[in-house]
């Protein structure tokens, strides 16, 4: 395919190329989309009509043409997938959102519930903290750049992070035994080296047993990543949820509005 279409450049021009990418992007585009909105048979059609015409012109070019149809067949594809997935979840009365933004807006939408149930009745506290993330393989904290944030109330910690089995969401209450979990090894460390900044947070302590379970509910078993509700989303929201006010003075880890 690549062949083609570097040869298709050479004896035929650029044009071959360019527009078979061109072409296939919009033929991509077109077979997600047209799956989406008018059903799966749409979407064959519409990818055997881009094939047959990025094939319609001969010689290297036409080679060129198709190799690079189909190369931008796969971008636009990808796109027309994600307008698919948005406009599943509109059809479904969630809005034009992502999974994972539908997610997110159900999550959110329980927190600040469980927030109202229990505003103004702070009756216990917790410990809420941040400290680097591990440096090597040794698991060793970090002293600089971003940070990870954990909460710890009557002596327990709860953190989330990646589950090293799957590579999914998972916290301390999921985990199984956290003595081995690499997240739970680097907060550890980082407490007891005296490498982590901590502060106390007066909480609902029924509000806080309720977002730490919805929480999981939504979370657990979801794609892990780094820059995306991540650690610092995870214990401010949990803080939030129980009435408390999020701190947003320990590095990074912002505040949730």
């Amino acid at each position: 395919m690549a062949y083609g279409a570097i040869m298709g450049a050479f004896q035929g021009g650029w044009k071959g190329a360019l527009m078979g990418a061109a072409m296939g992007a919009i033929g991509g585009a077109t077979f997600a989309v047209g799956g989406a909105i008018f059903g799966s048979g749409f979407g064959y059609v519409a990818l055997a009509a881009n094939a047959g015409y990025t094939y319609s012109t001969q010689g290297w070019e036409g080679v060129g043409y198709m190799a690079g149809g189909i190369m931008g067949g796969m971008i636009g594809y990808k796109a027309g997938n994600a307008f698919n997935e948005r406009w599943q979840n509109y059809q479904a009365g969630d809005g034009f959102r992502s999974d994972r933004g539908v997610r997110t807006y159900k999550y959110e939408r329980e927190i600040e519930m469980t927030r109202a149930l229990c505003a103004n009745n702070k009756d216990t506290t917790v410990t809420y903290g941040t400290r680097g993330l591990a440096k090597n393989a040794a698991l060793d904290p970090a002293t600089t750049g971003p940070k990870h944030s954990y909460t710890i109330k009557d002596g327990s910690l709860w953190e989330m992070g990646a589950d090293s089995s799957t590579g999914n969401i998972g916290t301390t209450n999921t985990i199984g035994d956290s003595s081995n979990w690499s997240t739970s090894i680097t907060t550890q460390k980082a407490i007891t080296s005296g490498l982590a900044e901590q502060t106390t947070v007066e909480v609902n302590s029924w509000g806080w047993e309720e977002a730490g379970m919805t929480y999981e509910k939504y979370w657990v078993g979801q794609p892990y990543m780094a820059t995306n509700h991540n650690s610092n989303y995870a214990t401010a929201t949990r803080i939030y949820g129980a009435g408390g006010d999020v701190p947003d003075n320990l590095g990074w880890a912002p505040k949730f509005r």
